[in-house]
C-alpha cells in the first residue's frame, strides 16, 4: 500500500509507527544494534495479521451501477476482484450486488459520498439515512438561484482581486 511504517524498539519492546503521524524527528547521536536474530519479514507478517484480525469490520450492502464496475478495484483495490468473482448475477437492471468492508459508518460515508450515484446503499439502514441528509445539506447549499456568495467572493462571485492563488504542489 502507501503507507509507511517504523519498526522501532522502546523499552524493550517492539512498536510500529505510521511515519504520517511522527510529527517531528531529529537526529541524536545516540545509535543501536539491530539484533542478530531480528528478522524483519517474520515481524512484519506477524504484525500485519494481527493488525488485520483486530481492525474493526462495517459491512455495507451496495448496489453498484454497469458502468462503475470496471472502476471498482481502482477505488477498493485488488481485493475486491474476489468479491466480483463470488458476485450473484447482476439486476435486472444491470447493477451488481455486492458487500464492502469498512472500518466504520464514518469510513463508508466518506467513501460512498465520493462516489455520487455509481453505488447505492442498500444496508445498514443507518448509512443509507446518513448519507441521504448529507446528499440533502448538499443539494440545499447549492440550490437553483439563490446562490450566496461566499466571504471570499466579489458581487460577481469571483475572488476578490486582492486574494492570493495557493501554489500548487511540485
Amino acid at each position: 500500500g502507501n503507507v509507511w511504517h517504523l519498526v522501532c524498539a522502546r523499552n524493550r519492546h517492539l512498536r510500529v509507527c505510521r511515519i504520517s503521524r511522527v510529527l517531528q524527528a531529529h537526529l541524536a547521536a545516540e545509535t543501536f544494534v539491530r539484533p542478530v536474530d531480528f528478522d524483519l519479514a517474520a515481524f512484519w507478517q506477524k504484525w500485519c495479521v494481527a493488525i488485520e484480525g483486530n481492525r474493526p469490520f462495517y459491512p455495507v450492502s451496495v448496489r453498484v451501477s454497469p458502468q462503475f464496475i470496471p472502476w471498482l478495484p481502482i477505488y477498493f483495490g485488488d481485493p475486491i476482484h474476489e468479491q466480483l468473482d463470488r458476485a450473484e448475477a447482476a439486476d435486472a437492471e444491470g447493477w451488481l450486488w455486492l458487500t464492502l468492508p469498512f472500518e466504520s459508518l464514518e469510513d463508508a460515508r466518506e467513501h460512498i459520498l465520493g462516489l455520487g450515484g455509481a453505488v447505492e446503499v442498500v444496508a445498514p439502514q443507518a448509512l443509507r439515512s446518513s448519507i441521504q441528509d448529507f446528499a440533502e445539506q448538499i443539494v440545499a447549499l447549492y440550490a437553483g438561484g439563490n446562490k450566496k456568495r461566499g466571504p471570499a467572493e466579489d458581487g460577481n462571485g469571483q475572488p476578490p482581486s486582492n486574494a492570493r492563488s495557493i501554489p500548487s504542489p511540485t
